[in-house]
């Protein structure tokens, strides 16, 4: 588990408070941008380590949209260009993967085939974690 104030930091809760009412927006602004960029490694990630045979799939891994609804954000990494029943079939069911699928790198420690994108979620889980605790821990050095 990684440890927001293992930089040295050390806030109590009334600490914290006032640092959050007097920089929240900053942050805020902050932690999206690092959102966005962490959500766009997922998307790359998706993209190589999908089955591919002609890389239609593949290609169609790139409509990400985020929300933000105040309180959360909300990542949708969307396939545009094929049929949504065919990505969520590449993704879920059992199959032999092809030469082209079989011969493409793996990403992260990860093989490319099914559970393309929640094996890039997964693959990114850690560095996701830790570039955001970074965010945080910047501003607060400050």
């Amino acid at each position: 588990m990684n440890d927001l104030f293992s930089s040295g930091i050390e806030l109590d809760d009334r600490q914290l408070r006032r640092f959050l009412s007097n920089h929240f927006g900053e942050l805020k602004e902050d932690l999206m941008e690092e959102f966005k960029d962490q959500v766009q490694e997922v998307e790359t990630g998706a993209k190589a380590l999908a089955p591919k045979d002609e890389g239609n799939l593949e290609d169609a891994i790139n409509k990400t949209e985020i929300e933000d609804d105040g309180n959360v954000l909300v990542a949708d990494i969307k396939v545009g260009g094929v049929a949504i029943k065919y990505a969520a079939r590449m993704h879920e069911d059992t199959y032999e993967p092809g030469d082209i699928t079989i011969g493409k790198p793996s990403y992260k420690g990860f093989t490319p085939g099914r559970k393309y994108l929640e094996n890039s979620i997964k693959a990114n889980e850690n560095d996701f974690i830790e570039n955001i605790a970074e965010v945080v821990r910047r501003k607060m050095s400050r």
